[in-house]
């Protein structure tokens, strides 16, 4: 059976980052998550363990096989500490897909764990994947302003069938969402998939970057 693997800094990326993918995929491939840091971010240590919670349950709803925990302090993650635990879950999951944060988020975890997971996800003759992806988080990626680079779309995915869940699992992070119009609000996560969505002639959609494709694709 293909394999997807699911490469995520923080829980909560999931909800804001490609929880409708992640159910669709799940559907053809047997779907490991990885999350680098433990929710423990500085000023608000006392939430971790409830995010870390809310995330083990929505990705158990979204079909995710197995989650591999590094618990890493938020903010404080290392390159080298990540390329090598990314290295082994690889090794370990053999993906024909991989899905991980952008390049020109303002989060450095984001940034830190995308260069850590290109090193690990070299096209080496050796190497299991067959593509590779990355996606947008609201109130990281936007807010970077183009200072590190600019995301831009090439590969959409229709969620019109699971908005409402995406939604709904955003919904229950409460100490990391806030009230619209800040991005980082379930209302403003849904105004995303719409406006990613009328681009293909969708009504939502989720949009990633393809950094490159020699077989199975989403």
């Amino acid at each position: 059976m293909n394999t997807a693997l699911v490469i995520l800094a923080h829980p909560d990326d999931e909800a804001y980052g490609p929880c409708g993918t992640i159910h669709k995929l799940s559907l053809q491939f047997q779907v490991h998550a990885m999350i680098l840091c433990s929710g423990k971010r500085p000023g608000a240590e006392h939430v971790s363990d409830t995010r870390r919670r809310i995330c083990e349950m929505n990705l158990t709803q979204l079909g995710v096989s197995t989650t591999t925990w590094c618990n890493y302090d938020d903010t404080k993650l290392e390159f080298t500490d990540a390329l090598h635990a990314i290295e082994n879950t690889v090794k370990q999951t053999q993906p024909t897909i991989v899905i991980t944060h952008d390049c020109s988020d303002l989060h450095r975890d984001h940034r830190i764990v995308h260069e850590a997971t290109l090193v690990a996800c070299r096209p080496t003759p050796l190497c299991s994947v067959e593509s590779l992806y990355t996606f947008e988080v609201p109130g990281a990626t936007d807010w970077a302003f183009g200072q590190f680079g600019q995301f831009i779309p090439n590969t959409y995915v229709d969620i019109t069938q699971h908005i409402d869940m995406k939604c709904m699992m955003l919904s229950r992070y409460t100490t990391e969402t806030y009230d619209y119009p800040d991005s980082r609000s379930v209302e403003s996560v849904q105004v995303t998939a719409a406006s990613r969505g009328k681009v293909m002639g969708m009504a939502y959609a989720e949009a990633f970057r393809l950094v490159y494709a020699r077989g199975r694709t989403i």
